[in-house]
This record gives C-alpha cells, sequence and structure tokens, in this order.
C-alpha cells in the first residue's frame, strides 16, 4: 500500500518537473494526471485516516490541482481546491502546531488564495487571505531559527498586502505596508 502511495505521488512530482508550462494542451494533460493521481492518493489516505503525511500528500495534491485549475482560467475550481487544500493543512495544524512544514503549507496556500482572489477583482478576499498569511508568517517567525527565510517571505506578503490597499484606495494602509 505504501508502494501505491509513493507510486502515485511520484507520478504527480514527474508531472511538475518541467518548470515552464505555457501550451495549454500541457496543462489539461497534467490535470489530468493529476487528477488519477489524486484519485489514489485520497483512496489511500482514507484507508488510514490518522496518517499525516498522507493527509499532506492529499493537500499537495488539491494544491496543485488548484494551481492548474488557475493557470488554465478556471479561478472557481481553483479556489475549490485550495481551500479543501488549506482545510486538510488547518487540520494537520491544529493536531500538531509546531509542524513547521504543514504551517509553512498554510502560508503558501493563503498567498495562493489571495493571489487569485486579487486577480479576480475580490479585493476584499485577498486582504483576508493575504492577512492570514501574514499572520501564519510571523507565527512561523516565533517558532523558527530560519527567522530570514521567513522575513524575506513576511515582507513580500507585506508587499501584496499593501498592493490590495492601494487598489482599494487605502492609501494610508499601503504605505504603513510598505514602508514595514
Amino acid at each position: 500500500m505504501v508502494r501505491q502511495t509513493s507510486r502515485a505521488f511520484d507520478t504527480m512530482q514527474e508531472a511538475t518537473s518541467v518548470t515552464a508550462v505555457s501550451n495549454r494542451a500541457d496543462l489539461l494533460r497534467r490535470l489530468e494526471v493529476f487528477r488519477i493521481s489524486h484519485e489514489s492518493l485520497v483512496r489511500f489516505a482514507e484507508q488510514s485516516a490518522d496518517d499525516r503525511e498522507r493527509q499532506f500528500q492529499v493537500a499537495s495534491s488539491h494544491q496543485r490541482i488548484g494551481e492548474i485549475l488557475f493557470a488554465l482560467g478556471s479561478i472557481h475550481e481553483a479556489l475549490a481546491e485550495l481551500t479543501k487544500a488549506c482545510a486538510i493543512c488547518q487540520e494537520l495544524h491544529e493536531q500538531d502546531p509546531s509542524d513547521q512544514r504543514v504551517l509553512y503549507k498554510l502560508v503558501v496556500l493563503h498567498d495562493n488564495l489571495g493571489t487569485i482572489h486579487r486577480d479576480s477583482g475580490n479585493l476584499p478576499a485577498a486582504l483576508q487571505s493575504f492577512l492570514e498569511c501574514r499572520r501564519l508568517l510571523e507565527s512561523l517567525c516565533k517558532q523558527s531559527d530560519a527567522k530570514a527565510t521567513w522575513l524575506s517571505d513576511l515582507a513580500a506578503v507585506c508587499d501584496r498586502l499593501g498592493t490590495v490597499y492601494r487598489l482599494q484606495s487605502k492609501l494610508a494602509d499601503a504605505l504603513k505596508l510598505f514602508n514595514e
């Protein structure tokens, strides 16, 4: 069973090995591969619901599918997949708040959600996602020795928050973030 899980996960990683995919047909092919692999991962995860690693793999699968759907312009489907990934990671985080890998995955997911909301014009939702991303990064900075890495990410999130505030004509809030 572990071998099958590993094979499904390897298939997903193989599908992301090419760094740039500009062709819609390639994206659709990758989406199909991810969905097939995702079904296998979900089946394995259901057989042992207490296996954190399998749950994490399912969340990663939802994330990859969401990212491809976003690249294809399927905003609502992308948001649904990323939200599912977020829910799984949130549950894993609540079970073990010290797991930095899960916490960072939540950071990335909220950043992705914020980007999709911003790019689709839903600025209030973008703001909420980026604020949560910032809160999680600040938490990560407090518990980690790798602060330089997290601080760089924190600066980038503050920049995105500032952009959303600027787009909402909240210039004082934007200026405050750009100066942080």
